[in-house]
């Protein structure tokens, strides 16, 4: 039995008809590309919110920006996809523009927004169930995730600071332009000791472990991969085999349980 699955953008005017408001609003960088089909709305890397929104009512959609960012934002990352383009000085209050445009309007938001309706948690439920075009999205971004992590563990060296490590596997994504969201690195006793071991200038001995987090299109594709120099202690070589079983355990439990199509 085939399982139709909506566009995004059909998703968001089902939405809106179920929850019976008048629009929804995205400022958050995931939802944005989510929405745009993989385009991007943000300057800096580091902040969760971007410089360009998007309000979608039932008959029009906006994009809300500012002047010094609106051509690049409408001509590069917009193209063909039929919103309409607000623009405001860079010294203009851009909570006050969204704000005038949905005067009187029930509009749910993805972020905490003044006299909007909070519900981003169940906004999140829509991306949930990926088109095929996501799919085909995902599986290049962890093939180059997985690819980028495992070159690097091949090529690093004993003596390597962990910043070296970090920097190394960074300029692999980058140069495919993909964002490289979290990257930790640990090399030998820090593994064991912390959860979530940012980089440091700690050289490396003999063991080291590297998790990615890649980021683009809106999607993020997560790997980690250890490397040892030498013969494995007992201890590793133990955890290694119970890593295998679990998942090989996992992976045999998986199946497909319908084959998906977009509309």
């Amino acid at each position: 039995m085939s399982v139709k699955v909506l566009t995004p953008l059909e998703k968001v005017y089902e939405f809106i008809k179920l929850k019976q408001i008048d629009g929804v609003f995205f400022r958050k960088r995931s939802n944005f590309s989510w929405i745009t089909g993989g385009s991007v709305n943000h300057i800096v890397q580091t902040t969760e919110a971007g410089v360009a929104d998007i309000a979608i009512f039932s008959d029009k959609k906006y994009c809300i920006t500012s002047r010094m960012e609106g051509d690049r934002i409408f001509e590069e990352e917009l193209t063909g996809l039929g919103y309409e383009l607000i623009t405001l000085e860079w010294y203009e209050n851009q909570d006050s523009v969204v704000q005038e445009l949905c005067s009187g309007r029930r509009i749910a938001s993805d972020v905490d927004f003044e006299g909007f309706i909070d519900i981003g948690k169940e906004l999140s439920t829509l991306r949930y169930t990926l088109t095929n075009e996501e799919i085909e999205r995902y599986r290049w971004l962890s093939q180059l995730a997985a690819k980028a992590v495992e070159s690097t563990c091949r090529e690093l060296e004993q003596g390597w600071t962990e910043y070296e490590i970090a920097a190394h596997l960074a300029s692999k994504l980058i140069k495919k332009g993909i964002n490289p969201h979290v990257i930790l690195v640990a090399t030998d006793e820090r593994i064991f000791k912390y959860r979530h071991p940012i980089p440091t200038e700690k050289k490396l001995d003999n063991y080291a472990m590297l998790v990615l987090c890649a980021e683009k299109w809106g999607l993020v594709s997560n790997a980690t991969r250890f490397v040892h120099f030498g013969s494995l202690p007992k201890d590793i070589e133990d955890n290694v085999k119970k890593l295998a079983q679990i998942d090989i355990a996992m992976n045999s439990a998986t199946r497909r349980e319908s084959k998906l199509m977009t509309s």
